[in-house]
């Protein structure tokens, strides 16, 4: 039999290290959720992706009459590598501007359209990927990186009228069941982000289990994968840009 002070320092850790444990999980996800949700500018450790920005500007500057921008994390920038020949064939006939940028988080993106990424465009649609790195990068929750999607949405409609501008929201493209990624997804189908908002569900144009068909990493896309949702996403832009008015 135990003493009773050992009796009782054990029953006070049973009872303490739990909610101890809890309060640190819960501050963990809530300063991640702090990142997700507000602008994050990028570190000194991240030069390139500082310079990548201000390539960006640049390049938003010299196509001020882009009517389709594409934001976003790596998927997108790859879209102009891994999936070159896609873009050339739908989006560059379109005059569509991509401005995506590896290793971006919503808080990142945020940070950026403060910094007037967009500034000099007038785009009648902003096809939006963001959030992966927040799971991916920042290790957050699902429902994390999809308020941050909520926060860029309200943000753009700052800077964008939706009697202007449409917003094409596309959920994470590969996920496993019972995953983060999943569940980030899952919230991105089922809200309601308001008048000329669509939520894509490009996904469903990757069809089996085997991720590595599409992808050269299990996540971004090789170019079957940009090959097998470019067509979608052409047409529904090609829906959209055909109204006269949104």
């Amino acid at each position: 039999m135990f003493p009773k002070k050992i009796k009782a320092c054990i029953l006070f850790l049973l009872l303490t290290v739990p909610a101890a444990l809890g309060a640190v999980w819960c501050a963990k996800h809530a300063y991640r959720y702090h990142l997700a949700v507000h602008p994050l500018p990028y570190s000194p450790e991240q030069g390139a992706l500082l310079e990548k920005h201000r390539q960006d500007k640049r390049n938003a500057r010299l196509n001020p009459h882009a009517p389709v921008l594409f934001l976003g994390s790596s998927t997108m920038e790859f879209w102009l590598k891994e999936g070159k020949h896609s873009w050339e064939t739908w989006f560059s006939p379109l005059g569509c501007l991509n401005l995506g940028t590896r290793s971006e988080t919503t808080g990142n993106l945020l940070w950026r359209l403060n910094d007037g990424l967009t500034s000099p465009l007038a785009p009648r649609i902003i096809v939006l990927y963001s959030g992966v790195n927040n799971l991916g990068v920042q290790k957050s929750l699902g429902w994390t990186a999809f308020q941050g999607n909520v926060a860029i949405v309200k943000k753009i409609r700052e800077i964008y009228s939706p009697e202007t501008t449409a917003i094409i929201v596309i959920p994470p493209l590969i996920a496993q069941k019972g995953s983060r990624m999943e569940t980030f997804r899952n919230c991105l189908l089922q809200h309601d982000f308001g008048k000329n908002v669509h939520v894509l569900p490009l996904h469903f144009f990757l069809p089996g289990k085997d991720a590595s068909l599409y992808t050269w990493d299990g996540l971004h896309l090789n170019s079957l994968g940009y090959e097998a949702i470019s067509p979608p996403l052409f047409r529904f832009l090609q829906q959209l840009l055909s109204r006269s008015s949104f």
